[in-house]
């Protein structure tokens, strides 16, 4: 009888973790749908204004979430000087995890000085639906980040991810798992490749936020009243600038801002300009803690003036 009881008991918890498991799946699954603008339903979020503000707090010296793999070549994109690494025949990256089709990026320096060309990013995503398609074989864990990202966004802004069910839905991300964490600048239009590695989901929101169409932080128009570029930081990171949408002054607290990267003898790629010191970001402030940052009111604000 004893023997009996404990049976049944067993069963119950082990039904009771599935059903709290697949719960927590179906509630991602939903985050298209659901809209408020109070606190995260997920613990494990934290607000830039909660963590220690990235202008004053000390270096934090971790691993960058961005992963730098393959082969890098030199290039010329918007007239500056870059480095690039293909992913495939027609697909490269550029600062670090910015998808660009390689017919933007040009290998005679003369040739983009007398043109003048202009690297033209997407655009906003139609009527603030953004479609996404999962590939079969990413990982639960990954599958998780992404959707928790998606439901972040719309939490905060009101943009709806919305699974692709049809092939009239001409225009969207396609999520796999690829080398390394990269994402294209807006709705460029077709299938678009949005690939994650780590399962931070503070990544996540930040590639989400290029998808979106936000430049980085470091890389705003705007960005040397803020910071001063080492010389001899590497040209697929930070040298470049883009012709960006600046919403309001240059935001320490960006989920799209990188953080220092040590070059080696105390240098760094980039400093604040007002002291000279290198400094951290949001991601790596909360990734110490064991949090995953979410996006600034500057980040918020902008998406929210893109998206109206």
């Amino acid at each position: 009888m004893k023997k009996s009881i404990f049976s049944i008991i067993t069963m119950c918890a082990l039904c009771f973790f599935a059903l709290t498991s697949c719960q927590k799946e179906e509630n991602l699954q939903d985050a298209h749908s659901q809209v408020s603008m109070g606190k995260s339903q997920y613990p494990e979020a934290i607000a830039a204004e909660d963590l220690p503000s990235p202008a004053t707090a000390p270096y934090i010296e971790t691993a960058s979430f961005i992963n730098n793999h393959g082969t890098e070549q030199t290039g010329w994109l918007d007239g500056q000087e870059i480095r690039f690494r293909s992913t495939d025949d027609s697909l490269a990256i550029i600062s670090g995890d910015i998808l660009v089709h390689k017919s933007a990026i040009k290998t005679d320096k003369n040739a983009i000085e007398t043109r003048a060309a202009t690297y033209q990013y997407g655009r906003s995503w139609t009527n603030k639906i953004v479609y996404y398609q999962i590939d079969a074989q990413f990982p639960s864990v990954l599958r998780n980040s992404f959707l928790t990202a998606c439901y972040e966004w719309n939490r905060l802004t009101g943009i709806r991810f919305v699974q692709r069910t049809s092939t009239a839905q001409v225009n969207y991300i396609y999520v796999f798992r690829g080398n390394g964490d990269y994402s294209m600048l807006g709705m460029i239009g077709g299938k678009q490749n949005l690939s994650l590695n780590d399962t931070n989901q503070g990544v996540a929101i930040h590639e989400l936020g290029h998808a979106l169409g936000m430049v980085h932080e470091h890389q705003r128009s705007d960005r040397d009243i803020a910071l001063i570029i080492n010389p001899s930081a590497d040209p697929s990171s930070v040298i470049n600038r883009f012709q960006s949408y600046n919403y309001g002054a240059f935001d320490w607290n960006s989920i799209m801002l990188y953080r220092s990267k040590p070059l080696g003898n105390g240098t760094y790629d980039m400093v604040r300009r007002s002291d000279r010191r290198a400094f951290p970001n949001t991601i790596e402030s909360a990734r110490a803690v064991g949090r995953y940052a979410l996006p600034s009111v500057n980040d918020i604000n902008l998406m929210r003036s893109i998206y109206r």
